[in-house]
């Protein structure tokens, strides 16, 4: 299911509600700009960390702040990005004031049914890099000591998101299934949560969970591995 076909397929069969799909292939040679609205997404059918990902939005592309060339085709654009191989091109999802920004994301840590924590990523707050803006209980109450090394925790006081029970209730159905861990994603959309996609081995590359964090996340995979 880690694949971004399969996850839309797997995620759709337990009610999720997906980003529009535009278009796919196997080669974004064909890509034309002229075919696709004036916001969307190019994701490679496989990948991590977001490498070949393109975020659209009136001819600019928003992960990299840069203007799209206009004296190149929109394909050869993507492959100089790193969309490379299958792609996807679905629904960009705006933010509740429909700006030109890359929407908030909502990370599931799931064991089995067990929702371990729920991380929020602003990928267009200030500063060079994406900001987590803070690791919840499924209650919405933060932990006691910082999950990330990364960064320093940022002080701030989310809002609970209208959707957050039923984004819980669809995690620990989709991860009743899996029956191991997994990181389920979702965008926070106008009228619900939108599904984005799976992750087996988030952060792989780059560990950056605090002893604390291991230590409770330990403990849920220990409940896991036991059941």
């Amino acid at each position: 299911i880690l694949g971004k076909w399969n996850g839309r397929e797997f995620s759709a069969s337990y009610g999720a509600t997906l980003p529009e799909l535009f278009a796919c292939g196997r080669s974004t040679r064909k890509l034309s700009l002229n075919s696709l609205p004036p916001r969307f997404v190019v994701r490679p059918e496989w990948g991590s960390a977001g490498h070949g990902v393109l975020v659209i939005v009136e001819g600019r592309e928003l992960r990299r702040d840069e203007e799209v060339p206009g004296d190149v085709t929109f394909g050869s654009y993507a492959r100089s990005r790193g969309t490379a191989g299958r792609y996807l091109v679905e629904e960009f999802i705006a933010r509740d004031n429909d700006a030109p920004q890359l929407p908030v994301e909502y990370k599931c840590h799931v064991f089995g049914d067990m929702i371990a924590g729920i991380e929020v990523i602003d990928r267009d707050s200030p500063g060079p890099h994406r900001v987590t803006k803070g690791y919840f209980r499924p209650d919405w109450t933060q932990f006691d000591e910082p999950m990330d090394t990364s960064r320093p925790p940022v002080d701030v006081n989310l809002p609970d998101p209208p959707f957050r029970n039923a984004m819980i209730d669809l995690s620990g159905r989709l991860g009743a299934t899996i029956g191991t861990y997994m990181r389920i994603d979702f965008f926070p959309g106008k009228s619900s949560f939108v599904f984005n996609e799976f992750s087996s081995a988030p952060n792989i590359k780059r560990p950056m969970y605090t002893p604390y964090c291991n230590d409770l996340f330990g403990r849920f995979w220990e409940r896991t591995r036991i059941r």
